[in-house]
């Protein structure tokens, strides 16, 4: 069997390692801890969440995102959650913390949120799981452009063939026309 100590440390590692972003707060929406994944989608570090803003999550959003704080409320009433396919733009303001330049321009991104609760079944922490899909909807946005142009060249080509053959039995009913 694995020590307990040892498992603790390897799934901080994973936390920390892991390529979504992973924030944990108290059953109040209190920043507790975020992972290095969160400081590069957002820009905000783990010190300066904590120490300097003392950052409510569940404020935070419902001030800057409000269709994403009413699907997240229900994460802080006991509910798992989660958010598939959300656009979040927060642009530079004086009440909001500097942030990264993609979140400035708006992202993609699909979230999940558990709550964490006591033996008691009473909400202890929430933890939200961020993956940024920006990329994957852009590409999405292209193909879909690409396949509307692939549709209008299709209509367009059988618009010719079809024009081409009214004209080409004018054309035959002209020559005969003009050999009489």
């Amino acid at each position: 069997a694995v020590p307990d100590k040892q498992v603790r440390f390897l799934l901080e590692r994973l936390v920390e390692l892991s390529p979504l972003a992973i924030m944990i707060t108290d059953a109040h929406g209190r920043v507790l801890g975020v992972n290095d994944a969160h400081y590069k989608l957002t820009g905000l570090s783990n010190y300066r969440i904590i120490h300097e803003l003392e950052m409510n999550f569940l404020e935070f959003v419902q001030k800057f995102c409000p269709p994403m704080a009413r699907l997240l409320e229900r994460a802080y009433q006991g509910e798992s959650v989660e958010m598939l396919g959300q656009f979040c733009r927060i642009e530079a303001r004086s009440d909001a913390p500097a942030l990264s330049e993609q979140i400035a321009r708006g992202f993609w991104f699909d979230a999940w949120a558990y709550a964490i609760k006591d033996d008691k079944e009473r909400v202890r922490y929430v933890v939200v799981y961020f993956n940024d899909i920006t990329v994957r909807k852009e590409l999405d946005m292209l193909l879909g452009s690409a396949q509307k142009m692939e549709m209008i060249g299709t209509l367009a080509s059988g618009v010719a063939h079809d024009v081409n053959d009214v004209l080409a039995g004018v054309m035959g009913y002209a020559s005969l026309m003009a050999g009489n």
